[in-house]
């Protein structure tokens, strides 16, 4: 979710703006199909909705490139407040195994970060390389807890909310 110059910016979110922007828009609302569900199916969509809703606002600030991407300080601060709100997120039960995955994988991007911060205070070339290999990985699994958090929701969508 940074930047490999240290900030929470173009290159990392840019990335990460791309997996948001199709889990926020490629999954809408799932009141078109209330009529056809169960009162069980019906209220696993509306959980579903919610999740869908409060996860994308908590990734809502990677969304964008920000302002000043060296103010490492503003990215600890971003990536502390998600992690937290993910921690007190609860997923329904579906997306309870890929919600600890995205959770630990932004704290793995925000270590990386400090990792960052810490090896271009001292000027360490093998540790800033590292930290950017460290965070690149993190960010990876990032995305590729998102695209599975998609594939979640539309299976529950493609199983009338059966999950």
């Amino acid at each position: 979710m940074w930047n490999e110059r240290g900030g929470v910016g173009h290159s990392a979110s840019g990335l990460l703006a791309v997996a948001v922007i199709v889990f926020v828009s490629g999954c809408g609302s799932s009141g078109s199909t209330s009529a056809k569900l169960t009162p069980t199916q019906y209220s696993t969509a509306q959980r579903v909705e919610s999740y869908r809703l409060a996860l994308g606002k908590i990734l809502a600030p990677f969304t964008h490139p920000q302002p000043n991407p060296e103010d490492l300080g503003h990215a600890d601060r971003l990536l502390k407040t998600s992690i937290g709100q993910l921690k007190r997120l609860i997923p329904p039960p579906a997306f309870a195994s890929v919600h600890g995955e995205l959770t630990r994988d932004t704290e793995a991007e925000r270590l990386a970060l400090v990792q960052f911060g810490k090896a271009r205070r001292s000027k360490d070339a093998v540790a800033l390389s590292n930290a950017q290999a460290t965070a690149a990985q993190a960010t990876a699994r990032t995305r590729a807890d998102i695209a599975q958090v998609n594939t979640v929701i539309k299976k529950c969508r493609a199983e009338s909310f059966s999950c």
